[in-house]
């Protein structure tokens, strides 16, 4: 939370994330693209209308690199799970 934090996240709005589809704290921009990590990281596949809802609001460059951004920290999680690292006690 500090990165975010320093990083201009205001403490509301993280402390409104699990419910922030109902929060006025974020922008259509932003809903858009909660969406899309929600749907990715939790189904993997993407529904249209939340892909759509992605290109409305960030260019072709921008939809790439999240998709990357998204699937790299994925692929992080798993091999810290894979290997047993616990970052908390390190």
């Amino acid at each position: 939370m500090p990165i975010a934090l320093k990083e201009g996240i205001i403490k509301d709005e993280i402390d409104q994330l699990t419910s922030w589809r109902n929060s006025n704290l974020y922008s259509p921009r932003d809903k858009a693209l909660l969406a899309y990590v929600e749907e990715s990281s939790q189904n993997v596949q993407v529904p249209d209308d939340v892909f759509e809802a992605l290109r409305q609001e960030y260019g072709g460059h921008e939809v790439v690199e999240i998709t990357v951004l998204i699937g790299a920290y994925h692929m992080v999680a798993r091999f810290l799970e894979a290997l047993q690292i616990d970052l908390e006690r390190s």
